[in-house]
């Protein structure tokens, strides 16, 4: 269930992007004193902000399902701030661990040292 609370946030902060570049395009058109764009903009800004109101109503949903700890947690986990307790291992799901610097990236050829030539 936490993968899908992810999949929420994730898609939350697409739908934020979305509606920042739209909302950056239409005070660009503003300045130019477009109105023709800036209508067009108004308009296209509505659909993302409709989507985001789902979202957020979802993961509020979502979240209702978990016990009040696990809310609590969910909570925390989501915000960046949360620990899992003790009795989880002490270890952040894997979704959630940061990747070494670069390790999962080098594969292939490129990953091996030169071929002593001499």
């Amino acid at each position: 269930m936490l993968l899908d609370l992810q999949v929420l946030e994730r898609k939350k902060y697409n739908l934020l992007n979305d509606v920042m570049d739209l909302s950056q395009q239409l005070a660009t058109a503003m300045d130019r004193n477009d109105q023709v764009s800036v209508r067009m903009l108004v308009a296209m800004r509505q659909d993302p902000l409709t989507q985001l109101e789902e979202v957020k109503h979802n993961l509020s949903r979502r979240l209702l399902e978990f016990s009040p700890d696990d809310q609590d947690l969910a909570h925390r986990l989501l915000q960046g701030g949360g620990q899992l307790p003790a009795g989880a291992g002490g270890r952040r799901p894997v979704e959630c661990q940061p990747a070494a610097a670069g390790a999962h990236h080098r594969a292939g050829p490129a990953a091996e040292p030169p071929a002593d030539r001499g």
